[in-house]
């Protein structure tokens, strides 16, 4: 490009419409800081992260509502729910995204591509959710003992609250890990006791990488 404008257009242009499907990116932080007037005016500074608030979700819920926005599955499962106003009708879908978070949205017109959307340069993977998904417990551990945490996504530790020997329960909070200068907070899934801790603050790890392993109550009880 002959000159920084016509090099930020491009690249907004490329960002806008990327789509990565299956892998966290960090294309919407991107998409977001060349639209910073810092950044346009190259004025960046080492410190800039540190002193500017972030985005929070990068538009996941509007990716959601597209990504809903295609023919149901077939049968009395894949319908999804209806709820009505005094004016018009409207139908809400579940839809999982990559970090396992449901959102329930009213679909509107858009364009995805296997599931795959991108908002403000961030690609967003989805996985419909029939009303059997959406209601069932979140995971089969929900109502018995925890075998491990791991990690869902490339990240850095960033917390653990936990050591060998301690009782958890299904909603106690294990782990802190860190991606794309979001924090996201593990649970068990279930209760049980830690076996092992395999990993410290500031330690790097990949995607279904072990991060806690847990022993069954009845398992201690046997030995």
């Amino acid at each position: 490009a002959a000159t920084r404008e016509a090099a930020i257009a491009r690249l907004r242009h490329s960002l806008d419409r990327l789509r990565l499907g299956g892998v966290v990116t960090n294309g919407g932080f991107h998409r977001w800081l060349i639209d910073r007037p810092e950044f346009r005016a190259g004025r960046i500074t080492t410190r800039f992260l540190d002193e500017t608030e972030l985005p929070v979700d990068y538009g996941v819920l509007e990716a959601a509502a597209v990504a809903a926005h295609r023919k149901p599955g077939s049968g009395p499962w894949g319908a999804g729910d209806r709820r009505f106003t005094p004016h018009r009708p409207s139908r809400t879908v579940a839809m999982r995204d990559l970090h396992g978070n449901i959102h329930v949205v009213e679909p509107v017109p858009g364009t995805a591509v296997d599931g795959v959307v991108n908002v403000r340069g961030q690609s967003h993977t989805f996985t419909r959710l029939s009303r059997s998904e959406h209601w069932a417990p979140a995971s089969a551990g929900s109502h018995g003992a925890a075998n491990a945490v791991v990690a869902p996504f490339p990240a850095v530790v960033a917390e653990v609250h936990v050591e060998a020997g301690q009782v958890v329960d299904g909603a106690d909070p294990i782990l802190v890990i860190e991606a794309m200068k979001m924090l996201h907070t593990l649970t068990a899934g279930g209760p049980g006791i830690v076996d092992e801790v395999r990993v410290a603050p500031g330690d790097h790890v990949e995607t279904n990488q072990i991060l806690i392993t847990f022993e069954h109550p009845e398992e201690t009880e046997d030995a």
